[in-house]
């Protein structure tokens, strides 16, 4: 292509980037690498950024904008650089656009290498530098392409002040070794980009510097592009703005190998946790989980007591993390239960291993609390058997090695308590939902007599908060049971630090209740005050902008999941749409990106809902084919689930359609449903109280003619099943 600027002979190339570049594991949104190229030194681009100032100045008398302070994207947008006096509503975007607009109008074009596959998963410095390499290659290979002579490429590229640096010594040193590196990569292989920076090389024409993004004017052009292109901004009508992923072309060196060596160091320094840890955020899956082999085999051999009391529970940090943040990546539940029953194998033999009893008791220790995670895990999965026999084991553990482990009588007696408020999951997982709350009832009471009168407890509020789920569970049939586990969720989150783990939990299953009893301004209050402090808008499209508009979604998956029933919910009562279809639409990309674990199925089975109140039939079926795929590779309990989202797709079909829904997907979820209800009575009983087959006989008309029938049918699972 012929560009207005072909005529010139010397550019220049401004590199910045935006983002942690680990989104793989904490799932912010793809991080970039980019820029502009263009015929503009660092003293023109000033020229271009202050004409634009006085532009915009001159255009809203309000303005009180200045160069350079307000000339950093990302802290502009976020409120980090205070907004100018007077500024009204929506100015700093307006500004931040124009920027942008500005200077992509001002350049050959802007460039983005997007890591939107989440490719690289060795470390972040090692995926920023494979993305600015592939920018690099990139950017020339377009420029050889859009220009007809080029005499002289100046690359500039920001510094990257990162705890890497120390590794090699100064920030300077550090700069110096990365531009040598991409020069390198840039030079190598074929292609019109590749001789291009040959023939630029060989004549002395292509040089490499660095330079502060906040200072030089050029770096802030990249900085505006990278900042809005990566949040999805489009170029206006004839300025290019190009994105890539990085592909093969990117010779990005041997990377295993350094994160094998790496492996190797922390294990032979019997850093077994930090090699763990390195292994699941960092390292090449073997077959989807992590290679522990060398770990396991060292962890046989350890005989220090000060390592083992220092590096097991290091262990189960790590365990715990990686279950905890399961919904950032896909497979991270997976990969914490193939670990810890690795773990679980080797600590089973060791704590009977012929060994000093100090070994002894901390390998012990170490086994009750890794069967304890394993069953949390199988728990997050809907897995009753394996569950059971977690639960069994440490039971068994507690009851004929108690005394072993060193702990007092009331630790020990706290522990089994723990351990049956944990298999009350088992009868959740089964719809055994009143077993769970006699047994709550009994734990609630026995906890009590143990703790001093009005003392927080931890335990105390899991138990509360477990009795609460029970009663949310069977207030589906029974209304009289919302107050009491509305009750119970308050009570429960009085034992809990504020913010923390615990607190979050019991404050959704507080918004699940209110909204399953369509208390749904009581629910939104309820989600203000868990995610947005200061908002006071009672509007569920408010509360899911603000969620949001913050990085990473997918880290408050289960805040989103209660934004899109309430969001589903005000459509149903008001009859229209509350959630456009752009969100809709993130939102679906972001599920399906990941889409491996619950609580997804609930994420895109939602989103199917308001698809179809929407009446976009095809986006709808998408969502609850995905959220159906979920859960049949999950067991009993994600199995129902999946089956209740299978449903909707013969209702969505049904809907937009004269007749019923396909004969082949009506006799799918029949026969699916048949064999659910055959594997639980209790399953059964409650499928059966559900008058779900009744409803699905009525003719067509008569089904539609009630909107409750459709209501019935998105929550025919109760509380959090739904």
């Amino acid at each position: 292509m012929e560009n207005k600027q072909s005529k010139e002979m010397k550019y220049f190339i401004h590199i910045d980037e935006s983002g942690p570049f680990d989104e793989s594991f904490s799932g912010v949104r793809a991080s970039v690498v980019g820029g502009v190229c263009s015929i503009n030194s660092a003293d023109k681009w000033e020229q271009i950024h202050r004409g634009h100032l006085e532009q915009f100045s001159s255009d809203n008398q309000d303005s009180q904008f200045d160069y350079p302070g307000h000339y950093h994207c990302g802290p502009l947008l976020a409120g980090k650089i205070s907004a100018p006096k007077g500024s009204r509503v929506g100015m700093i975007g307006d500004f931040a656009d124009g920027v942008f607009q500005n200077v992509l109008s001002n350049s050959t074009f802007g460039f983005l290498s997007r890591n939107v596959g989440k490719k690289f998963q060795y470390s972040p410095q090692a995926t920023y530098v494979m993305n600015l390499i592939a920018a690099l290659r990139n950017s020339f290979k377009l420029l050889s392409q859009s220009v007809k002579r080029v005499e002289h490429v100046h690359v500039v590229i920001a510094q990257r002040t990162i705890g890497e640096t120390s590794k090699v010594g100064t920030v300077e040193q550090y700069m110096s070794f990365l531009l040598t590196h991409v020069m390198e990569q840039l030079l190598v292989g074929d292609g019109a980009g590749v001789v291009l920076a040959r023939q630029l090389r060989t004549q002395g024409q292509l040089k490499f510097s660095t330079g502060f993004g906040d200072r030089n004017a050029g770096l802030i052009a990249a900085d505006f592009v990278c900042c809005l292109g990566r949040n999805g901004r489009k170029a206006i009508q004839g300025c290019s703005l190009h994105v890539w992923q990085p592909d093969e072309e990117a010779l990005l060196g041997d990377y295993r190998s350094f994160h094998e060596r790496q492996v190797q160091v922390l294990v032979r320094n019997r850093y077994y946790g930090s090699s763990l840890e390195f292994m699941c955020r960092y390292f090449p899956l073997l077959d989807g989980q992590p290679d522990v082999k060398c770990l396991v085999e060292a962890l046989k051999r350890e005989s220090d007591q000060q390592v083992l009391q220092r590096e097991l529970p290091a262990l189960l940090s790590v365990i715990h993390q990686i279950s905890k943040n399961r919904t950032q990546a896909p497979n991270m539940l997976a990969v914490a239960i193939r670990v810890t029953e690795r773990l679980v194998d080797v600590a089973s033999k060791q704590s009977y291993a012929d060994q000093n009893l100090a070994s002894q008791r901390h390998w012990l220790n170490f086994h009750i609390q890794a069967l304890a995670e394993l069953s949390a895990c199988y728990n997050h999965t809907g897995s009753v058997g394996p569950q059971a026999v977690v639960e069994q084991q440490l039971t068994d553990l507690l009851s004929k090695r108690g005394k072993d482990t060193g702990m007092g009588a009331t630790h020990r007696q706290s522990l089994l308590i723990d351990v049956r408020n944990r298999n009350l999951n088992l009868l959740f997982n089964d719809y055994r939902f009143e077993e769970a709350y006699s047994l709550a009832e009994e734990l609630s009471v026995a906890r009590n007599n143990m703790i001093p009168a009005g003392e927080a407890d931890e335990l105390l509020g899991q138990i509360l908060g477990s009795h609460g789920q029970s009663c949310a569970f069977m207030a589906r049939f029974d209304g009289s049971w919302y107050d009491s586990a509305i009750e119970l969720f308050e009570r429960s989150m009085e034992h809990f630090a504020a913010g923390s783990y615990q607190e979050e939990m019991s404050r959704n299953f507080l918004i699940t209740t209110a909204w399953q009893d369509w208390r749904l301004d009581d629910a939104v209050r309820y989600m203000n005050t868990k995610t947005n402090p200061g908002l006071t808008s009672l509007d569920p499209l408010d509360t899911v902008s603000a969620l949001l508009s913050r990085p990473s979604p997918q880290s408050r998956a289960f805040d989103v999941v209660n934004c899109l029933r309430l969001a589903a919910a005000y459509s149903h009562r008001d009859n229209r749409q509350r959630l456009d279809s752009g969100l809709r639409d993130e939102l679906e990309s972001i599920a399906k990106s990941i889409a491996s674990d619950h609580p997804y199925e609930q994420w895109l089975k939602w989103l199917g809902i308001l698809h179809l109140q929407s009446e976009d039939w095809a986006k709808a079926e998408s969502c609850f084919a995905a959220g159906s795929e979920i859960c049949r590779k999950g067991d009993f309990t994600m199995q129902t689930i999946g089956n209740s989202i299978a449903l909707l797709q013969v209702v969505c079909r049904r809907i937009r359609t004269s007749g019923k829904a396909s004969k082949n997907g009506e006799q799918n979820f029949q026969v699916e449903l048949k064999r659910l209800r055959a594997q639980s009575t209790s399953y059964d009983a409650y499928m059966h109280k559900s008058q779900l087959i009744e409803l699905l006989e009525l003719p067509r008309k008569d089904f539609l003619a009630d909107r409750k029938n459709l209501w019935n049918i998105y929550t025919v699972l109760p509380f959090a099943y739904a």
